[in-house]
């Protein structure tokens, strides 16, 4: 597919949401409208980073204080039928010591939902963004990504339909593209198609059914999966709740046909003090940015807790560990074999609803089990956080 007809496609569709919400604004201004917000918001953030590119632990590591200046702007309208967003913003990174990595990064994103009768639901949503660090990726793959630009485009759409009282089913649809400036890194376009279906067993418990099919394109492969997963959902109380998948997939790659495990595991818990929550999954998922790469097994850990001490002081607890790993031949055309620990700590104070100033620690370790190297990565930050509602 195209990547510059992709790209045009995407920057139509955010424009195309924002004009929806625009055009919308006054006929629902007139009456119709629950909630319409214009939200802008400012965040200052100073960081320090000893090792800005995950180098190795033989290379010598860009250690440099960062000020990111991020101005936002989020629109949202919500109606008993409509659930429109739109939200876009900037990150300037200003390096004191390495000023040629001084970018802006670029975030947008644009939803519609519109539930056209009481059984039938449809949704759209799009997105792109414009991002240049070498971490952008580690709490979502745990993989390192190339030094330079990289532009990702996504789009979307989904039909969700209540065959009766007790059994709902969901279609979706989902494109994304990753482009990256540097010659010899592999772009990527993939799509995902899914099928799911829930139904009511209980007040408390939920049983699912989804099937998806994926199909990713890399610069010299390609990959198809299809999968499906038997699960449940229930809630054991108000404070605990459970979701389990299990399945199997069927991996296609240019290079060999696998089977192999998917599914997910996750808890959640919620009292007035502390939210909390512990998932496992694993699938057959991208792995893009480097020469030669394709997909991997992924297995992913991931968790997250929040205590709020009192109504203004707050703390948190993150850590994830990310296991991408691909025989060569196997589903990529060389070997990937990367182990990523990561973990964070920090502590909030709301000055107002609109204001709030945030310290935090992470630590990161990415192994490369394939050449026995590893790299680590201490960050510091302190961020000041600022918004606005209108037309509330």
């Amino acid at each position: 597919m195209n990547y510059s007809a992709v790209k045009k496609v995407s920057h139509y569709f955010v424009i195309i949401c924002l004009f929806v919400i625009a055009s919308t604004m006054f006929h629902f201004r007139s009456g119709w409208a629950n909630d319409f917000r214009v939200t802008p918001s400012i965040a200052i953030t100073e960081k320090y980073n000893d090792n800005i590119s995950l180098a190795d632990k033989n290379e010598n590591p860009e250690r440099d204080w960062i000020t990111t200046v991020s101005p936002g702007l989020l629109l949202t309208n919500r109606t008993e039928r409509f659930d429109m967003t739109f939200s876009g913003r900037l990150d300037g990174n200003y390096y004191a010591k390495y000023d040629h990595r001084n970018k802006w990064d670029h975030f947008y994103d644009g939803r519609i939902h519109y539930q056209a009768t009481d059984r039938l639901g449809l949704g759209v949503h799009g997105g792109y963004a414009i991002t240049y660090s070498e971490d952008r990726d580690i709490d979502v793959s745990g993989l390192v990504q190339p030094s330079g630009r990289q532009d990702r485009a996504n789009a979307g759409a989904t039909i969700d339909y209540r065959l009766d009282s007790l059994t709902t089913a969901a279609l979706s649809y989902n494109y994304d593209n990753t482009r990256y400036d540097q010659q010899g890194e592999d772009d990527y376009w993939g799509q995902t198609a899914g099928l799911s279906l829930s139904r009511e067993l209980s007040p408390s418990t939920k049983g699912r059914l989804n099937f998806g099919y994926s199909n990713y394109h890399y610069t010299d492969s390609t990959t198809d999966s299809y999968r499906g997963t038997l699960g449940f959902s229930k809630d054991f109380s108000e404070k605990w709740s459970v979701l389990c998948d299990v399945g199997a997939n069927f991996t296609h790659t240019t290079f060999s046909d696998e089977w192999g495990a998917t599914g997910q595991l996750a808890i959640s818990y919620k009292d007035n003090y502390n939210t909390g929550s512990f998932s496992v999954s694993k699938d057959v998922l991208p792995s893009t940015g480097r020469s030669g790469s394709g997909s991997t097994d992924r297995t992913a850990l991931m968790l997250n807790f929040r205590r709020q001490f009192t109504q203004e002081f707050s703390g948190f607890l993150q850590g994830g560990y990310y296991w991408n790993k691909s025989d060569a031949g196997q589903y990529s055309r060389e070997e990937i074999d990367d182990r990523t620990a990561t973990g964070s700590a920090g502590l909030r104070y709301d000055f107002t609803r609109d204001i709030y100033l945030e310290a935090s620690y992470r630590y990161t370790r990415v192994d490369h089990e394939q050449t026995d190297t590893y790299a680590e990565q201490n960050l510091v930050l302190v961020r000041l956080y600022l918004q606005h509602s209108f037309f509330q």
